[in-house]
């Protein structure tokens, strides 16, 4: 409405005033019809005498061609001042006719209100929102809206001011099933006044469900995070920590605060590498790595990781799980084993070494000459597959008899020899010794 009273009390200037154009047109007219007199009478040398014809001619006329002109660019320009100040873009629509064009075609209800509460327009929208059509009476979207309870305050509409809230109530079509509405409450000023409440409803339902989910989905990520048993890393495409869980913090021995200011160069020494070749990766790479921990010690991890983005920004995820003890156990496994192949190395009696799932894990050179076989046939194979009938059972070294067995070689035949089985240390399961004779 500003803008229409701006074209309205707009004042013309320049030469296009209506009293210049009067001035203009008139002396231009005196010309044309006084310079042939004027050239007669040089002509002549005669001086003119102006009889009321000639008056007629030379001053009535031209005074009336000016005002005329006058009068016509002022009808003209305040014809175009009019047409302006309603419609400026020439259509043929008032202002008020163009926003009513507009609210028209709004994907969302839109409702007009007078200051008495009385709807005075309403959109296709709100008519297939409320089941009405857009002449019929609107008792129907009243008594709604009063149901609603649409608690909007007006006095602070009609200072200008927006109120946009949300409310829960049913769809007309669903009574039973409640539904979240967006209201938004705008004042329609005309001559800088007040005059109409205009009502936007929109059913943002399905948005606020995404939202809901979007809440329920980290709630659930922030869980799996927070308690996984196995370290996990964020870190930007230069390899700066910009997340970690708790159980990556616990295996590092840093806080957050204190992992973020560092560089996966400080704690692991192959970082370029695997930084470079998750960039070359799409999927995901698994691999063994060791970081330093913050007191000193080395960590040794079974490392998963895969390169994601975020807007234009590449960013790594790394999953780590602690294998130190393991890796130690297996380190000190290997070695025992070691030692105790190089004492079954050196005895002379024929033995075979039985792992905790009594399978061949070491023949000794003599028990291999007495089954007559290669001592790498055997390895990993089960005992029942080389023993015939019972499998002798682990004796106390104290009180241990022989038993008479069926061995049974893939290639060699079979022989009958006798066995003792002996436990190997007290640690629960560690295997057993078979010993030849």
């Amino acid at each position: 409405m500003a803008a229409h009273e701006h074209h309205k009390k707009r004042s013309y200037s320049g030469l296009f005033q209506p009293v210049p154009v009067f001035f203009i047109v008139t002396a231009l007219s005196a010309l044309v019809y006084g310079i042939p007199v004027l050239d007669q009478a040089v002509q002549s040398k005669l001086t003119i005498s102006f009889s009321k014809t000639m008056v007629t001619l030379h001053i009535v006329l031209p005074i009336v061609t000016g005002l005329m002109a006058a009068l016509g660019v002022y009808f003209g320009l305040a014809g175009s001042s009019v047409q302006n100040a309603d419609d400026p873009a020439g259509t043929g629509f008032s202002s008020d006719k163009r926003a009513r064009a507009v609210i028209r075609y709004l994907p969302a209800a839109a409702i007009t209100l007078d200051m008495k509460g009385r709807i005075t327009f309403h959109n296709p929208a709100a008519s297939d929102l409320f089941g009405v059509d857009l002449d019929q009476e609107q008792e129907q979207i009243a008594a709604f809206l009063q149901s609603a309870g649409l608690a909007f305050s007006m006095e602070e509409i009609r200072a200008g001011k927006t109120v946009i809230m949300e409310k829960n109530w049913p769809h007309p079509d669903t009574p039973g099933v409640d539904r979240t509405w967006k209201i938004s409450g705008a004042p329609v000023l005309r001559n800088g006044e007040t005059a109409e409440v205009l009502l936007l409803l929109e059913d943002i339902t399905p948005f606020r469900k995404m939202e809901d989910e979007l809440i329920r989905s980290e709630d659930r990520y922030r869980n799996i995070f927070n308690h996984a048993p196995c370290g996990i890393f964020f870190v930007d495409s230069e390899g700066n920590y910009l997340d970690a869980n708790p159980a990556a913090l616990k295996m590092l021995g840093y806080s957050l605060e204190e992992l973020v200011k560092l560089n996966t160069r400080e704690l692991s020494a192959d970082s370029d590498r695997r930084l470079g070749r998750l960039r070359e990766t799409s999927g995901w790479i698994d691999e063994e790595t060791r970081y330093l921990s913050k007191g000193g010690k080395v960590v040794e991890t079974q490392l998963t990781a895969s390169s994601y983005q975020s807007g234009n920004e590449t960013y790594f995820i790394g999953i780590a799980k602690d294998v130190t003890a393991r890796r130690e156990l297996e380190r000190s496994l290997a070695a025992a084993r070691a030692r105790l192949k190089a004492v079954l190395s050196l005895e002379s009696r024929p033995l075979i070494l039985l792992d905790g799932e009594d399978k061949v894990a070491n023949v000794n050179k003599p028990a291999a000459e007495m089954l007559r076989c290669d001592p790498d046939q055997l390895l990993g194979m089960p005992l029942v597959q080389i023993i015939g009938g019972a499998i002798p059972v682990i004796q106390d070294p104290a009180a241990a008899s022989a038993t008479v067995c069926t061995f049974q070689i893939p290639g060699a035949g079979s022989r009958q020899l006798s066995v003792l089985r002996l436990p190997l240390g007290s640690s629960r399961n560690p295997g057993s010794l078979l010993v030849l004779s």
